[in-house]
């Protein structure tokens, strides 16, 4: 159920793209490239766990703990969800930039004057740009870019648990730029580099207007 509602993302925010001009219906070709894979990988993942869970022997299973907490160093491994869902290999992904592209971007929770609220509920779901503000300065005009810039850090949203500067920190990047279903496009060490990547990701979905914005 779950590989089916990844489907249905995938599909969807391609699908409105093209129905709104922003992209040319080859973008739907990518969905299968995308997926394909993905969805093997991932499904071999969740039956080995379910396997090691469902293990009923008690000399297996105790053999089973055994190697979970030396794996762990002295504790129960834990492994995060991002960690088991695997990130996109190919399609409309930048890899050349950074190991962070196809991974999902973290869902963080951003404290505000009106509450703390989700990530996406503040910044939408369309295409997004997000700088640590922590170490980077905008110098540039966010107006060409075409799609939503956001400061996490810094002098920028307030992050509640500090999940995205944790990210930054592990992909070492300083931006990311997100599509519409979560997974990150690539990611950048200098956000100098960010308005030539918006032209390049402008130049795949081949949008029938150049300047056209793709949020």
């Amino acid at each position: 159920m779950c590989q089916g509602v990844r489907d249905i993302t995938n599909l969807c925010w391609k699908l409105v793209s093209v129905l709104r001009d922003q992209a040319s219906d080859s973008i739907l070709d990518t969905y299968e490239s995308e997926r394909s894979e993905h969805v093997r990988t991932l499904t071999g993942r969740v039956k080995e766990i379910g396997a090691a869970i469902c293990i009923r022997n008690p000399e297996k299973a105790q053999l089973r703990d055994a190697a979970l907490i030396q794996e762990g160093r002295g504790s129960p491994l834990i492994v995060t969800r991002q960690e088991i869902v695997p990130p996109l290999q190919s399609g409309l992904i930048a890899t050349q930039y950074g190991p962070a592209a196809g991974t999902l971007f973290p869902q963080p929770n951003v404290a505000t004057e009106f509450g703390t609220f989700h990530l996406d509920e503040l910044t939408g779901s369309g295409w997004r740009i997000f700088i640590d503000g922590r170490l980077a300065a905008i110098s540039m005009n966010t107006e060409k870019l075409g799609m939503p810039c956001f400061i996490l850090g810094g002098g920028g949203m307030i992050e509640a648990e500090g999940v995205v500067a944790a990210w930054f920190d592990r992909y070492s990047c300083v931006a990311a730029i997100v599509r519409p279903d979560h997974y990150v496009y690539c990611s950048l060490s200098k956000v100098a580099d960010i308005e030539g990547v918006c032209s390049e990701i402008r130049h795949r979905l081949r949008a029938t207007t150049p300047g056209i914005p793709i949020s």
